[in-house]
């Protein structure tokens, strides 16, 4: 029988509403307008404090999306509706 099941979920900005898509694009320009200083420092590009998301979701591989459940899972409801 199945033992083990590995599952993707990509979720787009436009299912948090506006505030989602706003904060994608003001994360966006404020990377790509420092971009040039990658050159001389790694670390030398800052993100925009994040207001509807719990870290930066511009070019964020593995993004948090979501809001993390309080049940010591260390999911967010997003995972836990792709489970249930």
């Amino acid at each position: 029988g199945l033992t083990r099941l590995i599952v993707s979920s990509y979720q787009a900005v436009s299912g948090s509403g506006l505030a989602g898509v706003e904060e994608l694009a003001s994360q966006a320009r404020a990377v790509i307008d420092g971009a040039e200083q990658l050159v001389h420092d790694g670390s030398a590009l800052s993100f925009p404090a994040p207001v509807k998301y719990v870290a930066p979701i511009a070019f964020n591989v593995v993004p948090l999306a979501g809001s993390l459940v309080d049940d010591g899972s260390g999911e967010t409801d997003e995972d836990q509706k792709l489970r249930n």
